[in-house]
C-alpha cells in the first residue's frame, strides 16, 4: 500500500509543479499536495537516520564483545604467570631441602669422626655443635623467608584476582547499560515508525478524498 500511495503522491506533486512552471494559480488542494510531498521526503530522511543509528549501536556492541575477549585473555595470562611463579618457588624450596640434607650428611660424618677421636676432640665437638646450631638457625631463617615470599605471592595474586573481578563486573555493568539504552532506542524508533505509518494512513485517506473530489468534478 505504501509504494502505491508514494507513487500517487509523487505524480500529484509533479502535476502541481508543472502548474507552477506554467504560471497557473495553485488551489488549496495543490498547496496541500506540496505540503504532503515535503512530509514524505522528511519521513524518508528519518528512516535513513534510523538505519544509521541501528548500525552504530551494532558496532558499539561488537566493540564491547571485543573488550570482554581481551579481558578474558588477560585473566588467562595472569593465571599462567601465577603458575610459573609457584613452580619457581617450589623449585627453590626443593633446593633448600637438598642443602639441608647435605648439611645433615656432613653432620653425621663429623659426628662419626668425633666418636672415634672423642678423647682428643672434645673441644672440636663443642665447636662443631655450635657451628651446626648456627647453620641450622640460618637454614630455619631462610625457610621462614621462603614462606614469607610464598605468602606475599599469594596475597598479591589475590589482589590481582580481585582487581580483575572488579573490572569484569564493571564491564558487565557497561554491557547492561548498553543493552538498556539499545532497547530504549529500539522502542523509540518503533514508536516513530508507528507514528509514520499512522501519518501515511492519514495521507492515504486524504488522497482518496482528493481523488473522489477530483472525480466528482
Amino acid at each position: 500500500m505504501e509504494p502505491v500511495v508514494s507513487a500517487a503522491l509523487s505524480e500529484a506533486v509533479r502535476a502541481v509543479v508543472d502548474k507552477l512552471k506554467e504560471g497557473k494559480k495553485l488551489s488549496t488542494e495543490d498547496i496541500f499536495l506540496l505540503y504532503l510531498g515535503t512530509i514524505v521526503e522528511e519521513q524518508r530522511a528519518l528512516r535513513a537516520e534510523v538505519r544509521e543509528e541501528v548500525a552504530r549501536l551494532r558496532a558499539e556492541i561488537g566493540e564491547v564483545s571485543r573488550r570482554i575477549d581481551e579481558t578474558n585473555k588477560r585473566i588467562d595470562a595472569l593465571t599462567v604467570e601465577f603458575g610459573k611463579r609457584i613452580d619457581e618457588v617450589s623449585k627453590r624450596v626443593d633446593e633448600t631441602n637438598k642443602r639441608i640434607d647435605a648439611l645433615a650428611v656432613e653432620f653425621s660424618r663429623q659426628m662419626g669422626e668425633v666418636s672415634r677421636r672423642i678423647d682428643e676432640t672434645n673441644k672440636r665437638i663443642d665447636a662443631v655443635t655450635a657451628e651446626f646450631s648456627r647453620q641450622m638457625g640460618e637454614v630455619s631463617r631462610r625457610i621462614d623467608e621462603t614462606n614469607k615470599r610464598i605468602d606475599a605471592l599469594t596475597v598479591e595474586f589475590g589482589k590481582r584476582i580481585d582487581e580483575v573481578s572488579k573490572r569484569v563486573d564493571e564491564t558487565n555493568k557497561r554491557i547492561d547499560a548498553l543493552a538498556v539504552e539499545f532497547s530504549r532506542r529500539i522502542d523509540e524508533v518503533s514508536k516513530r515508525i508507528d507514528d509514520l505509518y499512522k501519518l501515511l494512513s492519514s495521507i492515504h485517506q486524504v488522497l482518496l478524498e482528493i481523488s473522489r473530489h477530483v472525480s466528482a468534478k
